[in-house]
């Protein structure tokens, strides 16, 4: 029984059965990583039908994590691969970490211009633009904007929707006379 490889086939991404005949390979193998057990005692020892585990040792060979050795009148020699898979979990890893995420750049009017009139909402972009950088680029729940392509369709999608007559505010001020109006009703009470 070698530990080395028991915690080698506990770290493998494999479905459950794949992973049970992986670990009783490695169970039985030795301290240079070969077995050689018959498919009947894996199959006695997983409680898998032998065909089952046929299947399963022809997955763990084609992914690389075994190989095996046909030998006559007897069982395959089967060596593990473990300094192999090792090797490249240890690449992915390290490319895992290499990658790096862009931040979010706030575009320029007029590239939300350009844009806007590749979608026709050409007359909805100076409102979008101002809205976005005037909340530092966050929506209306404060979460950060990460695509504002997507954000200006939405805008687009959601005017389209309440129409033109709407009480949402549209960037203008109600004229003087109203608030005029406003403050002589106010000062008459």
């Amino acid at each position: 029984m070698s530990l080395e490889a028991i915690t080698w086939a506990f770290r493998q991404s494999l479905t459950p059965s794949e992973k049970l005949v992986l670990l009783t390979l490695a169970d039985y193998a030795d301290d240079e990583n070969k077995c050689w057990p018959k498919q009947e005692t894996l199959a006695t020892r997983t409680g898998l039908k032998r065909p089952t585990i046929a299947l399963k040792m022809k997955a763990l060979e084609s992914a690389g994590l075994l190989t095996r050795t046909k030998r006559q009148y007897t069982s395959d020699m089967t060596f593990l691969n473990i300094d192999v898979t090792t090797a490249i979990i240890a690449n992915e890893k390290t490319k895992q970490k290499t990658r790096t995420t862009r931040a979010f750049q706030p575009p320029t009017l007029a590239e939300v211009t350009a844009y806007a009139k590749t979608v026709k909402a050409e007359s909805q972009a100076g409102q979008f633009h101002e809205y976005f950088t005037v909340g530092n680029w966050r929506d209306s729940r404060g979460v950060a904007v990460r695509n504002w392509k997507q954000k200006l369709l939405t805008w687009k999608s959601f005017n389209e929707k309440r129409g033109k007559n709407s009480s949402r505010n549209n960037g203008t001020f109600a004229g003087a006379s109203d608030y005029g109006a406003a403050a002589i009703n106010a000062g008459s009470s």
